[in-house]
């Protein structure tokens, strides 16, 4: 008997880059709106309480290919990031951002 197993994997990654700001949520990536997103619970995977999660309403969410181009679209998010100048640090972020 023919004990070789063919397996393929497909496997597919994406993105995205908010930044949690005086309680209220934005995505870094969308350049068009400064919209707070919505949080809601993923009602729609079948999940035992304790592993359910939370879902960001409408984040920009992209596939990329590459640690290359993941690095690239953080940069975009960064130059988004909400930033102020303090007396101990003259770029200080102003929120907390989420890769």
């Amino acid at each position: 008997p023919n004990l070789e197993r063919k397996c393929y994997h497909h496997y597919s990654i994406s993105i995205s880059f908010c930044e949690v700001y005086m309680d209220e949520v934005y995505d870094l990536l969308d350049f068009e709106s400064e919209a707070k997103l919505a949080i809601r619970e993923d009602s729609v995977t079948p999940l035992p309480p304790e592993d359910q999660t939370a879902l960001l309403e409408n984040e920009t969410i992209i596939a990329i290919s590459s640690v290359e181009q993941a690095f690239q679209i953080i940069n975009i998010g960064l130059e988004k990031r909400r930033v102020a100048e303090q007396k101990m640090n003259r770029r200080s972020s102003r929120g907390h951002g989420l890769i």
